[in-house]
């Protein structure tokens, strides 16, 4: 009586992993596009901005002139009030930031308040902040190659031992009894296992 029911919350305990899993991966892809979106934006606001609007036009004609998800549109809109109300270009960033919890906004909103304590040209802030975006971007590419070269490497490495070792094991099953059989043959496989 005891089993039946662990084993029913075991699976509701699986279930419920899976849900939790694939409701994270979800919101990690959902929070990836707007991370792309945010800076294709940024990069539309910026070409607006220099052909001589001003930042509130800027933000509306980039919502008018390309595709905007629903979240975005909402969000810019907000920043456009909100600058438009008399807050600063940080404060609106930033509750953009608190809203959607995207790490780029939070940056932007923090270069945003640099800005206003030692002012300068808004242009060329928006422009050196989108470089900065793809040199970190460029990086983190680099680093996914790389690590994508060491996983296929390590399996290499792994791999043809292992088939050697079940290529003897089938083919030369004496070979491998007597390498095994020796202490030098066993104090390798227990420090191979180790490893």
């Amino acid at each position: 009586r005891d089993v039946a029911p662990s084993r029913g919350l075991g699976d509701v305990y699986k279930r419920q992993a899976t849900v939790y899993v694939l409701l994270m991966n979800k919101m990690d892809k959902t929070r990836k596009a707007l991370k792309e979106e945010f800076m294709e934006k940024l990069r539309d606001i910026g070409a607006h901005l220099s052909v001589g609007l001003n930042f509130i036009t800027a933000i509306n004609e980039s919502l008018n002139s390309g595709n905007s998800s629903i979240v975005m549109a909402r969000e810019l809109s907000s920043v456009k009030d909100d600058i438009y109300s008399g807050k600063s270009y940080s404060e609106t960033f930033m509750k953009m930031y608190e809203r959607l919890q995207i790490s780029e906004i939070k940056a932007f909103a923090q270069v945003c308040e640099i800005y206003e304590e030692t002012g300068g040209n808004f242009l060329d802030i928006i422009y050196a902040f989108e470089d900065s975006y793809k040199m970190k971007r460029k990086v983190l590419q680099e680093n996914e190659v790389y690590e994508a070269a060491m996983r296929t490497e390590q399996k290499f490495v792994i791999g043809i031992p292992s088939i050697c070792i079940v290529a003897f094991g089938v083919f030369m099953p004496e070979i491998i009894r007597g390498f095994y059989s020796s202490f030098f043959g066993q104090g390798l496989g227990v420090s191979l296992i180790h490893i």
